[in-house]
């Protein structure tokens, strides 16, 4: 079996699509967009160490006494709200 190949369960290839997750993702940032957030959404490719924390130092720069910072995680997926 090649060493990259992901598999399920039950041990069968898996090509490693998480959907659900990026759903998940999307949900909560309709919820938070919703109740007045601004939300920003990485998928994927975004979610690399240094986009996380990119995102994370722009509300640091932007949030003010009394602002709240959510941070939501859907495995792969990272929300910042």
């Amino acid at each position: 079996m090649d060493p990259n190949e992901h598999q399920d369960e039950n041990g069968d290839p898996w090509d490693s699509e998480l959907a659900g997750c990026i759903n998940d993702a999307r949900a909560i940032q309709a919820v938070a967009v919703a109740e007045g957030y601004n939300a920003t959404l990485l998928i994927d490719d975004q979610t690399t160490s240094v986009q996380v924390l990119k995102a994370i130092g722009q509300a640091a720069r932007e949030l003010v006494a009394g602002d709240i910072l959510l941070l939501t995680q859907c495995q792969s997926v990272f929300g910042v709200v």
